[in-house]
């Protein structure tokens, strides 16, 4: 009669040794809109991001989310308003106003001389979006040395990147007006630094922007470099503007890694190291071992420009000191050690994907390695069947 111990002793060990290896954490960090009912939204985006809205003298929300019909998917809704109400700069510049958040928080979003950072984010300007002769900045490069290191400027008919790195990929502006665009940005951190960015309609995948090319872009005397986004613009040109209540963006991701970490489709899980992402733990193994059983195979590896005089401010300032009661105060650090960065069905923060996509875990070594032992303890234990039913005879 064959020994039976030597089963329920052997794999119980090889299945703890598995489950006991460390994760491999990822550097990146996504988030996005939860929806009006979810997280309120500047405790959502002040778990990475600083706040900085008009709301003290103004006290409105001018961050929201909403259901967008075009994504299927919650978005965040940037405002800012000069006829009924002149916003400005957070209670202090009355020359220029801004909403905008500043991801000065985490590591993951945070550059220091030398890095290289993915940048990858959605946004829509509503149509009859107004620009003016002077800066209306949707995203900076900023530090808090001097003005912004790079922008993307809407300026009269053109948007363009701008800032101290100069004009680069002028672009006619209308085509973007009432259409959903993902930008890809890579920066280079350095006196000898790097630019590429792309912008892409999402509808179709048509290239709107690019521009690649070399550039210098570290402030020597900074501590670091992170990006905002929102809306800042001048004042100094208020007849040529309007309120624009309705500037849209959706699905932030930063990367240290590669852009593939911020690519559309499956992306991993995220957990509560403040936005770090790992692989997640649980029933995807028993399915990969019946799976590869079923087939027979075996388990494979694995901030004003340089021609913007007019206003630079681009420090992150205070946050807004009397929020709305209904968005709760931005957080003046990140979220708490071991928090789990919210979610809400398929749009929570869960990565840079649309459609809520539960993609490829990142840990897919450890599935692998728990299916291969699922498979061999389920023959091992039919040839001790056979074993010992063939004895009794």
């Amino acid at each position: 009669m064959p020994r039976r111990t030597f089963l329920p002793v052997a794999v119980p060990v090889l299945l703890l040794g598995i489950a006991a290896a460390p994760r491999s954490a990822h550097a990146r960090y996504a988030i996005s809109a939860d929806g009006p009912g979810g997280v309120p939204t500047y405790d959502l985006l002040g778990q990475a991001f600083t706040i900085e809205t008009p709301d003290c003298g103004h006290p409105v929300p001018h961050i929201t989310e909403a259901f967008d019909d075009e994504l299927h998917e919650n978005v965040f809704v940037f405002h800012l308003h000069v006829i009924v109400h002149l916003d400005d700069d957070r209670c202090g510049g009355k020359d220029r106003q801004r909403t905008e958040i500043r991801g000065g928080k985490l590591s993951q979003i945070f550059a220091t001389n030398g890095e290289t950072v993915y940048y990858h984010w959605k946004f829509r300007l509503p149509v009859g979006f107004q620009t003016s002769p002077n800066f209306t900045h949707i995203m900076q490069i900023k530090s808090d040395a001097a003005a912004p290191i790079m922008t993307l400027t809407p300026r009269g008919t053109d948007i363009s990147i701008d800032g101290m790195v100069g004009v680069r990929g002028t672009t006619p502006l209308a085509p973007f007006l009432g259409t959903w665009v993902v930008a890809d940005l890579k920066v280079l951190f350095g006196t000898a630094g790097h630019i590429d960015m792309t912008i892409k309609r999402i509808s179709d995948g048509q290239l709107m922007f690019s521009h690649s090319g070399a550039a210098d872009t570290w402030q020597g005397n900074a501590a670091g470099h992170d990006p905002k986004f929102g809306i800042y613009r001048s004042l100094n040109t208020l007849s040529a503007l309007r309120d624009e209540d309705d500037i849209r963006f959706a699905d932030f991701c930063f990367s240290k890694v590669s852009a593939a970490e911020c690519a559309e489709g499956p992306v991993p899980f995220p957990t509560g190291d403040s936005g770090a992402t790992e692989a997640p733990e649980g029933g995807a193994a028993e399915a990969s071992a019946g799976a590869v059983e079923a087939g027979g195979g075996d388990l494979g590896g694995e901030d004003a420009s340089a021609g913007s005089a007019s206003g630079s401010g681009g420090s992150s300032g205070p946050t807004p000191t009397n929020p709305p009661s209904n968005s709760g105060p931005p957080p003046s650090a990140g979220p708490p050690a071991g928090a789990t960065a919210p979610e809400s069905g398929a749009s929570g923060a869960t990565g840079c994907n649309l459609g809520g996509s539960r993609g490829r875990a990142t840990g897919g070594v450890l599935s692998s390695l728990l299916a291969a032992a699922l498979i061999r303890r389920r023959r091992r234990s039919r040839r001790t069947a056979r074993a010992v039913e063939g004895a009794s005879v």
